[in-house]
């Protein structure tokens, strides 16, 4: 499974090219966020990029589950 790598110019690139995943960025309570509402998935962290890793490991989890289970597609 390839990981996908992130910083500032590839997380635009990511959700410019992911319309359908639904991806949104938001700060609460001083922790930045992202959030796909299509796949209910969280990433958080201290900043930018420390939510952006977070949101990588849990969709690469996301993927890796659903491809051992043999489920293709996103629904």
């Amino acid at each position: 499974m390839k990981k996908i790598q992130f910083n500032k110019v590839s997380q635009a690139s990511f959700v410019q090219s992911n319309p359908d995943l639904g991806i949104t960025f938001f700060v609460e309570n001083a922790i930045f966020a992202v959030y796909s509402k299509v796949l209910d998935l969280y990433g958080y962290g201290r900043n930018e990029v420390e939510a952006m890793e977070s949101f990588n490991i849990v969709l690469a989890e996301f993927y890796e589950y659903r491809s051992e289970k043999g489920v293709t597609g996103l629904r």
